[in-house]
C-alpha cells in the first residue's frame, strides 16, 4: 500500500521546515499558469480580469499547498480535481 503514497516520504522535510514562503510562491505560479487557458477560451481580456484569475487561483493554490503539506499529495490532487468538477457543475447551471 505504500506504493500509492510515493511522494509522502519526501514531504516529511517540509513539515519540519515550514511551508509558508514556498507555498505562496508556488500558489502565485499556479494562479499565473491558469491565464493561458482563459486566454484560449475567451480571447483577449482586461488586466482586471487577469488579476482576478491569478488572485482567485492563488487562494486555491495556497489551500492546495496546505493540504499537500498537512496530508500529502493525494489530498491536494483530490481537492484540486473536486474543485474543477464543482466549477463545471456550477457553470452548467449559471450559463
Amino acid at each position: 500500500m505504500d506504493g500509492c503514497f510515493v511522494f509522502s516520504q519526501n514531504q516529511r522535510k517540509y513539515k519540519k521546515n515550514g511551508w509558508h514562503a514556498e507555498n505562496v510562491v508556488s500558489a502565485l505560479l499556479f494562479g499565473a499558469a491558469h491565464l493561458p487557458a482563459v486566454a484560449a477560451k475567451v480571447g483577449e481580456f482586461a488586466s482586471r480580469v487577469a488579476v482576478l484569475i491569478v488572485g482567485a487561483n492563488t487562494v486555491f493554490g495556497i489551500l492546495f499547498g496546505y493540504l499537500f503539506w498537512r496530508f500529502g499529495l493525494e489530498a491536494a490532487e483530490i481537492t484540486h480535481a473536486s474543485a474543477h468538477v464543482a466549477s463545471y457543475v456550477v457553470s452548467i447551471f449559471v450559463a
